[in-house]
């Protein structure tokens, strides 16, 4: 089992970027700075979550229903393909899948996070961090975050 340390810190949100403007940010900023971004929330929330209402395109009701939970159906691997494109982009070292609240510690919430983890690519040299809220009881925390 690998061993680690989980640590909550604050995340500084600074700017909602997508396709080539990811290009251009990545072009402008020092060769050795080191880009952490944020997994798109269509992985990790509900497709009822009200932050959905800042879509560029409302979902369809197929979308609203396969998104979130890390489980794998086609919007939540083509979230992860988007956001596999602005990490490749960015050249990042980091990804943080942030879940909200409602992302309780189930067994079944375990098992599809650790499938999710198991079946989609994962970028070489990239760590992925999870930032689970709300009430994760310290021994369900430390078994679920070696996730393969």
């Amino acid at each position: 089992m690998n061993k680690g340390t989980a640590l909550r810190f604050p995340f500084l949100h600074m700017l909602i970027i997508h396709g080539d403007e990811t290009r251009h940010v990545r072009a402008k900023a020092p060769a050795d700075f080191e880009f952490t971004i944020k997994a798109w929330q269509v992985i990790t929330h509900a497709g009822t979550s009200p932050t959905y209402g800042r879509l560029k395109r409302p979902f369809t009701d197929r979308e609203r229903g396969e998104a979130g939970g890390f489980r794998v159906t086609p919007t939540v691997l083509a979230a992860w393909e988007t956001t596999l494109d602005a990490a490749r982009a960015l050249r990042v070292t980091a990804i943080l899948f942030q879940c909200p609240a409602s992302f309780k510690a189930t067994d079944e919430n375990v098992a599809a996070m650790r499938w999710f983890f198991q079946t989609v690519e994962r970028p070489i040299g990239v760590r992925l961090l999870w930032e689970p809220r709300g009430a994760w009881p310290d021994e369900r925390f430390r078994s679920s975050y070696t996730l393969t």
